[in-house]
């Protein structure tokens, strides 16, 4: 039955409305991830989690029989009776909707080459780069190790080719990248009184002959000293 439907809440009243052409599916879907905690509208599973599932109602506010005027109808219920839980303001939301192939490919081809800003790349990198991303975090059992390598070779033998492969970098592009990747250190006596500050370890290095490793280990904390000096990342 094709339906314009609300979710309220007994307590407060606040509501989400929703269209449907099948409203026992769709009523089961909503509630089902309500219950795992999992549902896509983070304001409905909020207020879920603090009132309780017996706290919401689930109505038929609408039969609509042309099911070219359903979007329509919900817009008309969005408009006047503004419901507090729905985040998209227009009717039409994707929840729920079962595209096209057609329309999957229109949106994968709209999507290519977008990139994301360069301060999500950062705040990424920060995050995920180096000993924080999840592999170095996580320990794998042998078992895990070899279900990974089976499936990483399965998909080259499937045909798969990297990205990247066969493009080389220049050496002022490999450059580019080290440098961008370094981090100001700063030289200290064993009194703390500071000698010296490089823009990287590798400048040290070249400068003096300290060692790039060492350094990162005191940065680091996994060594107090080093050449008897101190080493931090400014």
């Amino acid at each position: 039955m094709k339906v314009i439907y609300s979710i309220q809440c007994k307590i407060t009243n606040k509501q989400y409305i929703g269209s449907a052409l099948n409203h026992i599916k769709r009523k089961r879907e909503h509630f089902y991830n309500l219950k795992n905690n999992k549902h896509p509208n983070k304001k409905l599973q909020n207020a879920y989690n603090k009132y309780g599932a017996d706290c919401f109602d689930f109505k038929i506010i609408e039969v609509v029989e042309d099911e070219k005027k359903l979007i329509e109808r919900e817009q008309h219920y969005i408009n006047k009776l503004k419901p507090v839980y729905n985040i998209c303001k227009v009717a039409g939301s994707s929840l729920g909707m079962k595209r096209t192939k057609g329309t999957r490919d229109k949106i994968r081809v709209a999507n290519l080459g977008i990139k994301h800003p360069e301060w999500r790349n950062e705040i990424k990198s920060k995050a995920q780069g180096g000993e924080n991303h999840w592999t170095k975090k996580k320990k794998f059992s042998e078992e895990s190790k070899k279900k990974m390598s089976e499936a990483q070779k399965k998909l080259y033998q499937n045909g798969y080719i990297h990205p990247r492969k066969g493009i080389k970098e220049t050496p002022e592009q490999i450059e580019s990248k080290r440098i961008k990747k370094s981090k100001p250190v700063l030289q200290f006596t064993l009194e703390g009184i500071l000698v010296e500050e490089f823009a990287s370890a590798k400048e040290a290095h070249i400068k003096y002959g300290f060692s790039v490793k060492y350094i990162g280990l005191c940065c680091n904390g996994k060594i107090k000293k080093y050449k008897n000096y101190e080493w931090k990342f400014k």
